[in-house]
């Protein structure tokens, strides 16, 4: 019995081996590979940072620069080493670039930015352990340390979280409640209204003033979508994903439209990296399909920068297997570039009630995100 147990478990292994993607696809239909990543990793907390507003620091070493994409922490190697390092991506010269470590080595945290500042919240410290943790830390403009501020209300990993309106919204993950948590750099924390359906490895979209809570992991992959307004600290259901999907993806980007891509279903057997790519038209509430990422990807880092979608590294394999997949292939999507979507899979669920018009995302400057 446990001779086939162990040629089972085997067969699944070199299975999985052979039917993963390995090799990203031609540069097409809108993708664009950019300089990998110097450190292969996955699981990482990232976020778009912007040159803060005048007379504040600059957070590039020399003079002004253009916005950035931050990769801090992760996972990476074989063994899933938890990792404290931090890469920097200059959209103006696609260029990498080391930022200063992390206090301690993080996994599954998540990154969002305010004037230049960026704030890391939560995560995990061991990859065979994974423990919520409450810490929050922040870099500011020309600081080569990152700070503590006051704990999260609970540990959180596998979340998200947003910055609007100068505060951080935490949004799902692991931890002992699936409130929204809210961060005001003068008062501190507090606490939103509960998720109805709590999950980690979601992703999150900001859009006018609403949080897009998208897919993610419960007992399962799911499709739900769940839309978060800040002004009333509300939920509302929004249109469900053509599948389930969990640690994808997902930007506004410049054609007004919500862009979910990859993703994995992490089971041994039967799971995997999920080789798809999702276009939610917010004003009509439909989904469809794009054209598919160069490279398959769960747990990458991400970011919108000027309406165009960067994806960071990753796995190209689920689950256990992900020690096996972890990348640095840096890729970007452009919608401008590419050809309209195809058309759009059945949902069987309305737009949420007063869903804002596709007019895209927050202007940012304008970047040329050079090639490889």
């Amino acid at each position: 019995m446990v001779l086939v147990v162990l040629l089972v478990v085997i067969g699944a292994f070199i299975g999985n081996i052979l039917t993963s993607n390995s090799y990203p696809r031609p540069e097409a239909a809108g993708w664009v590979r950019l300089k990998d990543m110097p450190r292969a990793r996955g699981e990482a907390g990232s976020t778009i940072v912007l040159p803060g507003p005048p007379g504040t620091p600059d957070i590039c070493p020399k003079g002004s620069c253009s916005p950035e994409l931050m990769v801090a922490g992760g996972l990476r190697g074989p063994f899933a080493t938890t990792v404290a390092s931090v890469d920097i991506l200059d959209a103006g010269t696609g260029r990498w670039r080391a930022g200063p470590n992390l206090p301690q080595p993080r996994h599954h945290a998540a990154l969002a930015a305010i004037d230049g500042s960026v704030y890391l919240s939560g995560g995990s410290r061991h990859a065979t352990r994974w423990t919520p943790e409450k810490n929050l830390w922040v870099l500011r403009p020309g600081s080569d340390t990152w700070d503590r501020l006051p704990d999260m209300p609970d540990g959180r990993m596998a979340h998200q979280m947003i910055a609007a309106n100068g505060k951080l919204y935490v949004i799902g993950g692991r931890g002992a409640s699936s409130k929204v948590l809210i961060y005001d750099r003068t008062s501190g924390w507090s606490e939103g209204a509960p998720m109805p359906t709590p999950r980690d490895h979601l992703a999150a979209v900001l859009v006018q003033n609403k949080i897009y809570a998208i897919g993610g992991r419960h007992r399962g992959i799911l499709r739900n979508v769940d839309v978060y307004d800040i002004a009333t600290d509300t939920w509302s259901q929004g249109p469900s994903l053509p599948r389930p999907m969990s640690a994808m993806a997902a930007g506004l980007l410049a054609d007004g439209r919500i862009h979910v891509v990859g993703g994995e279903d992490p089971g041994t057997f039967g799971g995997g990296v999920i080789d798809r790519h999702y276009v939610f038209d917010i004003a009509s509430g439909t989904w469809s399909t794009g054209p598919k990422a160069l490279l398959a990807v769960h747990g990458p880092a991400y970011g919108e920068i000027a309406g165009v979608l960067l994806i960071a590294g990753g796995s190209r394999r689920q689950g256990t297997f992900s020690v096996l997949g972890w990348t640095g292939v840096t890729q970007k999507f452009d919608p401008r570039q590419a050809p309209a979507s195809g058309s759009p899979p059945a949902t069987g669920t309305p737009a949420p009630k007063g869903a804002p018009p596709s007019t895209g995302g927050s202007p940012s400057p304008e970047t040329s995100l050079p090639g490889d």
